[in-house]
């Protein structure tokens, strides 16, 4: 055991700042993966106590069931001259089986909560691998629309920070098929200055007014 505890510690460090990483370097670039991370963490804290638990005292009936199993082989080994005068070999052997099965039964126990807590961590790691994804393709498409209008700007133009235009009745309804923009650090004499379309696709004109006409 002592071997062992070497071992086991490093591979439990190097899992555990894995998944640190895992999670905290896409939250960086996409901060909205906090949100289905946050819950995904408290479900995999309350799997592992519940695994522990449960491990703990499979381990001490492994543990239990063992003994039987060493000692009666050492017996076995120590009296073989006796058991062979007096012909109780089968007795012996059904008797090592016994225990066998009864350590095996405890074993088997401890593989299938391992495999039921692998399942289970798996099953966590793919709902946040699908919403790491479906965020990073959300957040591409979002920024892809803003370059895609920040780029209908003519180049004379784009130099100049803008904001949305006012809640003013005239400026609302003044880009009939697009998006409103004003200028914010134009001078008075600019003659930039006022309201801006950026126009939906196939219209054009000062005031998005006029529908192109594609021809094929």
């Amino acid at each position: 055991m002592d071997e062992l505890l070497p071992d086991v510690f490093l591979d439990a460090v190097q899992i555990v700042l894995f998944c640190i990483g895992a999670v905290v370097l896409p939250s960086i670039l996409n901060p909205w993966i906090i949100l289905p991370a946050t819950p995904l963490m408290i479900i995999f804290i309350l799997i592992g106590r519940y695994f522990l638990k449960t491990s703990r005292d499979l381990r001490r009936l492994e543990g239990i069931n063992r003994s039987p199993v060493l000692s009666h082989f050492s017996d076995t080994l120590m009296g073989l001259v006796t058991i062979r005068a007096y012909k109780r070999e089968d007795a012996f052997l059904k008797a090592l089986y016994r225990y066998q099965d009864d350590h095996n039964r405890t074993w088997f126990s401890i593989q299938s909560t391992k495999r039921w807590l692998s399942i289970r961590l798996d099953m966590i790691c793919v709902i946040f691998v699908t919403s790491v994804v479906f965020l990073a393709i959300a957040n591409q498409s979002d920024s892809d629309d803003s370059h895609k209008q920040r780029g209908d700007l003519p180049d004379s133009i784009q130099s100049h920070p803008i904001e949305e235009c006012g809640a003013e009745i005239e400026r609302q309804s003044y880009c009939h098929h697009g998006t409103c923009f004003d200028f914010a650090d134009l001078d008075e004499g600019d003659s930039l200055k006022g309201p801006h379309c950026i126009c939906q696709e196939g219209y054009r004109g000062r005031r998005c007014q006029w529908r192109k006409l594609i021809h094929e």
